[in-house]
C-alpha cells in the first residue's frame, strides 16, 4: 500500500470500489442493439449474480460506432439505445456497484484517424459524445465514474500519439467539469497511450494529471501478462523463464511496481481496466489451466498489496449470461477467493505424468502454501490417509508408495486414466493436482492442403500438448513470430481429443519442400514429424 501519511481522496475511491467486472462485448459491440455481439440482454439477475461474485464495481463499456448521428444532426447520439444504456447504469447502482461509463471500440474504429486538430470532424464528433453523456449522468451519485476513452491509439508515431492524447484528455476533463450537476467533482478515469504501462507513457499521464491539481482523477492502464506467455507461443507457465531473469510473475510485479511508483505513491489513485490473459479470446485450452490459476491468484494479491483495482475482462467468456455461473468454476472461485485472500498451489505443474504406475519410492510435490495449512487430501471418492498415504514436511507433499498401490488397484494404471487429488487448506480455493497414466503419443500420417487446416490424428496415450516448433530444411523457423520459433497456441496450432490441428494461419506460411515439427508434450515426451509439401498438398508422417 501506498507510503503516504494520510490517504489522498482518489486513493480511497479506488479502496471503495474494491475490484471489478468488465460487462464485454455487450454495449460495445457495432450495431445497433446490445445482442449484436453473441451476448444476452442485461438482467437484473445478471448484476445481481456479478454482486454475489463478490465485485464491488462494474465497468460499462460503451460504442457509439453506428449509434450516432453524422454532422449534420449534431452527432446525437441514438435515444433508444443511450436509454437502454442508462438503464444498465441504474440497474448496476441499484445492487450496488461502483460504476465507469467509458467510450470503447470508437477509439479503433474513427478516433485512431484523428489529425490532431481540434476542428476535424473526429474530434468534435468526440466533444459531442462527452457533451451528451455528461449532460445524461451529471445527477448521478460519485459512485458514476467516467473514463475519457479505453486503449486510445493513434495511426502517427508514439510521441505524436501522446501528445494527441494530451489534448482528448484535457478536453474532457475541462468539458466534464463545467457541465453542471455532481460533474464538478465527479470521478475521471483517464488512461495512458493505449492503455500501456511504458514508463514513457506513466510519466506522460503523471505529469497531466499534476497538471490538473484535481483530487477527483484516477489513472488507469490494463495489464494481461508477457505476450508470449499471455497468447501462448511455447510459453506456458507463469514462473517459467521467458528471457535473462525475466518470468510472468517477476513481470508482474516490475510493472505493477513502476505503476505504483508513478501513481500511488504520489497519491492517485490506479485502476487496472481490464486484466485477464490473451489465450482466453480463441480458446479455453489456450493457456494451461493450472498456471492460469496462478496468474489470477498473484496478481489479485499483488494487486491488493499495491491497493490497486482490478477490474476482470469477460466478453462472455468467463461468466455464463444465461445460467448465471462461471463457465469454470474453478476459474471463478479462484477469482472470488483472490479478491479476498491467498490461496495454496503446487509449485509445478498441476499435473503428475506418471510413466511408471508404481513409483518405488513414492512422489514428492512441492507446494506454496502463501500461509496457509494443508488440511486434508482426497479424491473424487475418497480421502485420503494422512501418515500413511501422504505426508507434510515443510511445504512439500510426499505421496506415499502404499498409495501408489492402493491406486493401481483402483485405476489399475490405465493409460490416459486421470486421478485428481483435491488439496483443501484452511483458507483460500482447492487446488486440483492431477495423477495421469502415460505412454509416448504417437502421431499418425495426415495430408491436407495449404492454407487450410490439416488434422494430424493422434493418440496422446495421457499427454498434453505444450508446443510446436517447426524447421524447414536449412533449419529456419516456420511460424508468424519467427524469432520466438514457437507457434501461436488457437492461432497457428491447436490440439483436440483425438487430433492435433495445424491451423490455416500456419499452413498458409508452406511452400513446396520438406519440414519437420518438434512436438513437446507437457510431460517432457518429444516426438519429431514430418511434413513434405508439393503443389500446394501437404503429407504429413
Amino acid at each position: 500500500m501506498t507510503q503516504l501519511k494520510e490517504k489522498s481522496l482518489s486513493l480511497r475511491y479506488v479502496d471503495a470500489m474494491g475490484h471489478g467486472w468488465n460487462l464485454g462485448n455487450s454495449f460495445d459491440s457495432f450495431h445497433k442493439e446490445e445482442l449484436s455481439w453473441g451476448n444476452p440482454r442485461v438482467t437484473k439477475e445478471l448484476l445481481q449474480t456479478v454482486k454475489k461474485k463478490g465485485f464491488k464495481n462494474i465497468r460499462l463499456p460503451l460504442t457509439l460506432h453506428m449509434r450516432i448521428d453524422g454532422p449534420e444532426n449534431d452527432y446525437t447520439i441514438n435515444e433508444s439505445f443511450l436509454n437502454r444504456y442508462e438503464e444498465a447504469v441504474k440497474g448496476s447502482l441499484e445492487e450496488g456497484f461502483y460504476v465507469m461509463i467509458n467510450i470503447h471500440h470508437d477509439s479503433v474504429t474513427w478516433l485512431k484517424e484523428w489529425n490532431g486538430q481540434t476542428d476535424s470532424d473526429r474530434f468534435k464528433k468526440y466533444v459531442r459524445i462527452w457533451e451528451q453523456l455528461s449532460e445524461r449522468f451529471k445527477d448521478y451519485d460519485d459512485r458514476v465514474m467516467f473514463e475519457s476513452v479505453n486503449e486510445p491509439q493513434f495511426n502517427v508515431e508514439e510521441s505524436v500519439g501522446i501528445q494527441y492524447l494530451e489534448k482528448l484528455n484535457d478536453t474532457f476533463y475541462h468539458m466534464v467539469r463545467q457541465s453542471g450537476g455532481n460533474n464538478a467533482t465527479r470521478m475521471l478515469v483517464l488512461p495512458t497511450l493505449l492503455t500501456n504501462d511504458s514508463q514513457n507513457k506513466l510519466d506522460a499521464l503523471y505529469e497531466q494529471i499534476v497538471g490538473f491539481d484535481d483530487p477527483y482523477i484516477l489513472a488507469t492502464v490494463h495489464y494481461y501478462s508477457v505476450w508470449v506467455y499471455s497468447a501462448n507461443i511455447g510459453k506456458t507457465r507463469f514462473d517459467q523463464t521467458l528471457w535473462e531473469d525475466v518470468t510472468p510473475r517477476t513481470s508482474l510485479v516490475e510493472v505493477f511496481d513502476r505503476v505504483t511508483e508513478t501513481f500511488i505513491d504520489r497519491g492517485i489513485g490506479v485502476v487496472i481496466g481490464e486484466y485477464g490473459l490473451l489465450g482466453y479470446d480463441k480458446s479455453e485450452s489456450a493457456n494451461q489451466f493450472g498456471e492460469t490459476l496462478k496468474y489470477l491468484e498473484y496478481i489479485n494479491y499483488y494487486a491488493n498489496k499495491k491497493g490497486m483495482s482490478l477490474i476482470l475482462w469477460d466478453n462472455g467468456q468467463h461468466l455464463n449470461r444465461y445460467e448465471y455461473e462461471w463457465y469454470l468454476p474453478r476459474f471463478g472461485e479462484l477469482i472470488e477467493r483472490s479478491m479476498k485472500e491467498r490461496s495454496a498451489h503446487s509449485k509445478g505443474l498441476d499435473t503428475e505424468y506418471l510413466t511408471e504406475p508404481l513409483p518405488e519410492e513414492g512422489m514428492a510435490i512441492p507446494l506454496v502454501l502463501n500461509g496457509h495449512v494443508l488440511e486434508k487430501v482426497r479424491t473424487h471418492s475418497r480421502e485420503l490417509i494422512k501418515g500413511k498415504e501422504y505426508t507434510l514436511e515443510g511445504e512439500i507433499l510426499y505421496l506415499s508408495e502404499s498409495f501408489f498401490k492402493q491406486l493401481y488397484e483402483e485405476t489399475h494404471g490405465e493409460i490416459g486414466l486421470t486421478v485428481t487429488l483435491i488439496l483443501t487448506f484452511s483458507g483460500g480455493a482447492d487446488w486440483h493436482h492431477h495423477l495421469i497414466y502415460t505412454d509416448k503419443p504417437v502421431l499418425k500420417e495426415a495430408a491436407g492442403k495449404v492454407g487450410e487446416a490439416v488434422q494430424i490424428p493422434t493418440i496422446f496415450n495421457g499427454n498434453h500438448l505444450e508446443s510446436l516448433i517447426v524447421k524447414d530444411s536449412n533449419n529456419d523457423s516456420v511460424a508468424n513470430n519467427k524469432e520466438l520459433e514457437y507457434l501461436q497456441h488457437s492461432l497457428e496450432f491447436m490440439p483436440g481429443e483425438d487430433s492435433i490441428y495445424l491451423l490455416s494461419d500456419f499452413t498458409s506460411q508452406l511452400q513446396d519442400g520438406e519440414y519437420t515439427i518438434h512436438v513437446t508434450f507437457f510431460s517432457g515426451m518429444r516426438v519429431l514429424y514430418h511434413l513434405h509439401v508439393e503443389n500446394g498438398e501437404i503429407k504429413g508422417k
